[in-house]
């Protein structure tokens, strides 16, 4: 069974059609390399992805910290 196009907003395919058509552009003159600007933004946003990680990390900790200090209370309590 054939599947039918899926209905996009003007906004997007416009959007999606720029980034094409600089894609291409690009790579008509040669210019397949990272500009300066997409290479700052990548370095920034893996710094922030590794703060985020790290920040994933200690609040797994912590909630499994205070879970567990939760239920020693409330054992305590039953007593």
């Amino acid at each position: 069974m054939a599947r039918s196009r899926r209905e996009f907003t003007p906004e997007y395919e416009t959007t999606l059609g720029r980034w094409v058509t600089a894609f291409k552009g690009r790579n008509e003159t040669g210019q397949t390399e990272v500009t300066e600007s997409e290479r700052a933004e990548l370095l920034r946003l893996r710094k922030e992805n590794a703060d985020l990680k790290m920040d994933r990390a200690f609040l797994k900790k912590a909630s499994i910290f205070f879970a567990q200090e939760a239920s020693d209370t409330n054992g305590k309590r039953s007593n």
